[in-house]
């Protein structure tokens, strides 16, 4: 089902059982929890090391996206 799919977008690619919210750098992808976010070496997406970390809290606007790391207060 479609509500399936969407969890599998958002669900974190290692313990899947939280909530993707760790912004890998540099290549900006969204793969892992916060809690998972440490212990990865390699994007799972892109292959790319990851650099650095940053976990993206709720948009103050819409409280739906996770998209604070992206505006620059």
């Amino acid at each position: 089902s479609s509500a399936d799919s969407h969890d599998s977008l958002t669900e974190c690619m290692v313990c899947s059982d939280n909530k993707r919210d760790t912004l890998f750098a540099p290549c900006g992808h969204i793969a892992t929890c916060s809690l998972c976010a440490a212990r990865v070496k390699k994007c799972f997406i892109c292959k790319s090391i990851v650099a650095d970390r940053n976990k993206i809290e709720e948009c103050i606007v819409c409280s739906e996206k996770k998209a604070s790391v992206l505006f620059r207060v």
